[in-house]
């Protein structure tokens, strides 16, 4: 029933092929976002840290501070932006940036880096993520007919609380696998495959076009 009913609102509740297209990239994305956060930057990650800080609790608060610190400063100059300019353009700097923190995350990981590396990682993941997100969104809303938004956003929701569930439950597979001891080794292993994810999550919003 909910592929019957996703198929008949990209169809009939979308302004166009270019917006269908938007919809089905970004409901993809927000899957597979969502189980990459939940690996590479949830509970394992707090771990990872606590391990490679000397058991350190306020140097897992701050890291973790950062990124969400970063994407409060930047909230208000990202959102005037994507509402002058060219979203689609602002959309492929996001990308760029994750893409970045993405890659550089992977390396801070396996070389269990506390140093500057590790916390302009953080500072570019919350920038990238503030771009990709209000100008991903926007362009959702603008692929979608007026006053027919309700069921695609609800659908979008399930797709996130989903990915919520699914990211911990692959780190939880990865971890019965590995020998579930949690040591430094351990995490490192399920927070890089974690990372993995960024790649096809963020590369599928290429497919992405301001629709107006």
């Amino acid at each position: 029933e909910f592929w019957a009913v996703m198929l008949s609102v990209l169809t009939n509740d979308t302004v166009g092929p270019v917006a269908r297209r938007n919809v089905k990239a970004i409901l993809v994305y927000q899957l597979l976002i969502g189980v990459a956060d939940t690996i590479a930057l949830g509970s394992v990650f707090d771990a990872f840290l606590y391990l490679i800080s000397g058991s350190k609790n306020e140097f897992v608060g701050y890291i973790e501070s950062v990124n969400g610190l970063t994407s409060l400063v930047v909230a208000f100059p990202v959102g005037f932006a994507v509402d002058r300019y060219n979203r689609t353009a602002l959309l492929r700097a996001g990308v760029f940036f994750m893409l970045l923190s993405a890659f550089s995350l992977a390396i801070t990981i396996w070389r269990h880096s506390t140093d500057w590396q590790l916390w302009v990682t953080m500072c570019v993941a919350g920038f990238g993520r503030e771009l990709v997100t209000s100008a991903s969104e926007a362009i959702f809303a603008d692929s979608l007919k007026a006053g027919r938004r309700t069921k695609i956003y609800t659908m979008k929701a399930q797709l996130n609380t989903l990915a919520s569930a699914a990211g911990p439950v692959v780190a939880l597979v990865c971890f019965l696998i590995l020998g579930d001891t949690w040591r430094l080794s351990e995490v490192r292993t399920v927070l890089i495959l974690g990372s993995t994810v960024y790649l096809p999550a963020l590369v599928i919003l290429v497919l992405v076009r301001d629709p107006v």
